[in-house]
């Protein structure tokens, strides 16, 4: 396991204090999140279009949300914090900015 750095782990410390914190009585649209139906349906890397490292290193900081599920389809996951939204495929992850461009990934 790759160790991860401090930016990315205080991201990802926000992002579960985000979720810790949320008021339980808003919708999942109201939340930005996706339903537990969408979530299900693309729950694994080949359900979700991952075609594997080579077209993860693909990706490019700047990179819009359609070109991202282009290169690797619909992720599995996806969570908001303020002003980052990351989507979870199979073993790797990416991180958009508030504008909705790719601000970095993890390769699985």
């Amino acid at each position: 396991m790759k160790p991860i750095s401090g930016r990315k782990f205080a991201t990802m410390l926000l992002v579960g204090l985000a979720i810790w914190c949320r008021p339980s009585g808003l919708s999942a649209e109201n939340r930005g999140t996706r339903s537990a139906t969408a979530v299900a349906q693309a729950t694994d890397g080949e359900a979700a279009g991952w075609k594997g490292r080579s077209q993860w290193r693909k990706l490019q900081r700047g990179m819009s949300k359609d070109d991202v599920r282009g290169l690797l389809g619909e992720p599995g996951k996806v969570s908001v914090a303020r002003s980052y939204e990351f989507w979870y495929y199979a073993g790797g992850d990416v991180a958009f900015d508030k504008k909705g461009r790719v601000d970095s990934w993890d390769e699985p």
